[in-house]
């Protein structure tokens, strides 16, 4: 019969840094990581806002045209009256019923975009808004009006840049020698 067992141990004593430098670069990446989530929170919450501020603005619109198409109705009225008592050509009424049915034209192209605005918003934040009366707009004040750029962008490229450092100071660190203390020990049977 035989048998062997052995044991080896190995000690690190001096690595010259790159234990620590590793360490370095890696919480430098999950930084990163985490500022990558940051500019993608910060993007959605760009997007939202423009969306609401554009169902603002293309409601407000709709609420223009409709004043104008009632404006229109009363002079198509007042247009037909004088038609009536030959004061107007057929011509001038026609060209006012124009102008309504174009106004009527873009009202519901603005009522179809605000309705896929919404249906966008309420995918994009998981809301269940219905109609753009439901927005209001804000009411803003600024009370320092010193400015301070705090992209999550900015943040992203310091972050990357330090990476950067420290990936540059864990090659220097590479070269430096390495010290190691190892032992084997063995015992086995026969010899």
């Amino acid at each position: 019969d035989w048998y062997a067992v052995n044991l080896n141990v190995e000690q690190m004593i001096y690595d010259g840094g790159l234990t620590a430098g590793q360490k370095k670069v890696e919480a430098a990446t999950q930084q990163i990581n985490d500022q990558k989530v940051a500019v993608g929170v910060y993007q959605l919450k760009e997007k939202v806002n423009q969306l609401f501020f554009k169902i603002i603005y293309l409601n407000k619109t709709l609420e223009i045209l409709q004043i104008f198409q009632k404006s229109l109705t009363v002079q198509i009225k007042d247009a037909e009256t004088g038609f009536e008592n030959g004061m107007l050509l057929q011509s001038d009424v026609d060209v006012l019923r124009v102008e309504f049915y174009n106004a009527d034209q873009q009202i519901s192209g603005l009522e179809a975009e605000i309705g896929g605005l919404i249906g966008t918003l309420n995918e994009l934040t998981g809301f269940n808004i219905s109609s753009a009366t439901q927005f209001k707009t804000p009411q803003i004040t600024l009370n320092d009006f010193s400015f301070e750029n705090n992209r999550p962008e900015y943040a992203l490229f310091t972050k990357q840049q330090n990476q950067i450092t420290d990936i540059r100071s864990l090659r220097a660190v590479k070269r430096k020698p390495v010290l190691a203390a190892y032992g084997q020990a063995g015992y086995g049977r026969p010899g």
